[in-house]
């Protein structure tokens, strides 16, 4: 069974230097499967489509997985 970390960014994405990238970072660079989708219109979010990108990020992880879900914000 796979422990799996995503992170979902808010309204203006992703920034560098934001405690999300840093986080990416660190749990990828211990080893761990993260997924850090980028969302699509992050400055004027639109739900349809965000669900859209989650729906599509949530079939991607395997049933067995160890989910661990991170949100900033709108995410």
């Amino acid at each position: 069974m796979a422990d799996i970390f995503l992170i979902l960014h808010g309204t203006g994405g992703n920034k560098p230097d934001h405690w999300q990238e840093h986080l990416a970072a660190d749990l990828s660079g211990a080893g761990f499967d993260v997924r850090y989708p980028q969302m699509p219109w992050p400055a004027m979010p639109v739900l349809d489509t965000w669900l859209e990108t989650l729906v599509e990020e949530m079939a991607a992880i395997p049933a067995d997985a160890r989910l661990t879900v991170l949100a900033h914000s709108r995410g």
